[in-house]
């Protein structure tokens, strides 16, 4: 604002000094002259009456350094005309002291309540000039802004928009303040848009949201706004200031992008859907000729063995071994095959009974041909029934397998609770991993033995690895010369 030029104000700091000491003389003449004019009804009695005052309006007006000349002249004004004797500086009686001593004290107060009053009015006026100066430097920078800027105050209501936002909307200013800006909100947005909004508000918090804005041609347009709380040099909340760009042409492509991207995926989900139905039906039908091999090669070596050369017999019994294996990798491809595609209801498994159920099931695990010992109860764990079988089935069965020559299997299982999951062990006396194949053994088709040495397909670890992920938990080997420790983590039953 600008100041009234009929006011006259000789003492404003900004004025020249020479002027503000010039002033504080006449001032000081002044209540001199009162004072005289005063002295044929007081004569010695008040001898200050008016030089007080005096300099009161010069400290207050005119400041310190003025203050302080004012107070001297007064002094020397006073020993000479109206403390005895008068017109002479050597008359100083008790009397004269006093005055002298109650002056001198009374203007000291004046002088220093004067001065601290100055400094804290210049650092008003400083900080006040400092504020506005950063508040024009603010509008100019956001009005040069390519984004539409705006600013709220602690009621909610919005107190001043930026051209940009002016331009976006081509509407005066007058209409956009308060909740005027919301007449431009698209209908299908303004209920979740005003939510975003107070809700954020009452919680002091930042906020970012999308709605579709009216431009100045009619056409709605979607505006990426974000707001953030403003507060005080002492911490008061004063509202909010917030910007908004237009994101219309990304938000289509992105919609585009994710129309693509979901046509795709449903393309390729009925792509795979078909691939495994045709690679399960392939599967199966390739077993058929698999059992018709295998079945005619043990006929022959049963009724013609005898009568075979050893070379025909030993033909015959890879043909019967390689079936078996193509069998068996067939077997585990369609259960890997099922682990990932199907269904993983989870539910509370007692792995102590289903350990047993399954040492039970298979000779293989039971004695003479190995030890299978379980330590303590184990822990209930959140899994699937038919899953968790197949891997501990997978890891019994490795670990039975993989020994050295002559080596009776032992294996042992336990159980712990630990940060929150269950971890079960299975501890064998095996011929251990090397440690350079420890991150490949759960990958499909991974094998460390020719099978001539020893029996296998690569996928029944890969199929623990898998079935463990599914049902949200993880699987690792520990491994020396002497043997491995397989665990399997999951989560405690609930």
């Amino acid at each position: 604002m600008r100041e009234n030029p009929r006011k006259v104000d000789f003492f404003n700091s900004t004025r020249p000094i020479w002027v503000r000491y010039a002033a504080a003389i006449f001032v000081t003449a002044v209540a001199v002259a009162a004072r005289f004019a005063l002295q044929p009804m007081l004569q010695e009695r008040a001898p200050f009456i008016t030089l007080v005052p005096g300099v009161a309006i010069v400290v207050f007006l005119a400041g310190t350094g003025p203050g302080i000349v004012s107070v001297v002249l007064s002094s020397v004004a006073a020993y000479r005309l109206f403390i005895p004797p008068e017109a002479s500086m050597a008359g100083q009686g008790f009397n004269t002291l006093t005055w002298l001593s109650i002056f001198l004290a009374t203007s000291g107060i004046i002088v220093a309540f004067g001065g601290a009053l100055h400094a804290s009015k210049a650092r008003a006026e400083s900080n006040l000039a400092q504020a506005l100066a950063n508040e024009e430097r603010f509008r100019l920078m956001a009005d040069a802004s390519p984004a539409m800027i705006w600013m709220s105050g602690p009621d909610k209501l919005c107190t001043w928009f930026n051209k940009a936002w002016l331009n976006f909307t081509g509407r005066a200013i007058e209409k956009e303040l308060g909740n005027g800006w919301a007449e431009n909100v698209h209908p299908e947005d303004l209920k979740s848009c005003m939510q975003v909004y107070t809700t954020s508000f009452d919680a002091r918090k930042p906020f970012e949201m999308e709605y579709r804005m009216r431009r100045h041609d009619g056409q709605f347009r979607w505006l990426l706004d974000g707001g953030v709380p403003m507060l005080g040099s002492s911490g008061e909340f004063r509202g909010y200031i917030g910007s908004c760009v237009d994101v219309t042409e990304s938000r289509l492509k992105r919609e585009e992008l994710e129309r693509i991207v979901a046509d795709r995926t449903a393309r390729l989900s009925e792509m795979v859907g078909e691939l495994e139905a045709f690679s399960y039906s392939v599967a199966h039908d390739m077993r058929a000729p698999l059992r018709g091999m295998q079945g005619f090669a043990n006929v022959l070596l049963e009724e013609f063995g005898p009568r075979l050369e050893s070379q025909a017999v030993d033909y015959l019994n890879r043909i019967v071994a390689s079936a078996r294996r193509l069998d068996l990798l067939i077997q585990d491809v369609l259960n890997y095959s099922k682990i990932v595609r199907s269904e993983l209801p989870l539910e509370a498994v007692d792995v102590g009974r289903l350990v047993q159920g399954i040492v039970d099931s298979y000779p293989e695990l039971q004695a003479p041909k190995a030890e299978i010992r379980i330590e303590g109860p184990l822990p209930l764990v959140w899994g699937n029934q038919a899953a968790l079988t197949q891997v501990i089935s997978n890891l019994l069965g490795n670990a039975v397998k993989f020994v050295g020559p002559g080596i009776h299997p032992q294996v042992r299982i336990s159980g712990r609770q630990e940060n929150g999951m269950v971890r079960l062990w299975f501890e064998d006396n095996g011929i251990g991993i090397p440690e350079e194949f420890r991150g490949r053994i759960f990958q499909i088709f991974q094998r460390l033995h020719s099978p001539d040495t020893y029996e296998g397909t690569g996928i029944g670890l890969a199929i623990v690895r898998k079935a463990v992920e599914r049902m949200g938990g993880k699987v690792g080997v520990e491994s020396a010369p002497t043997g491995s420790r397989f665990w399997v983590e999951l989560k405690p039953s609930k």
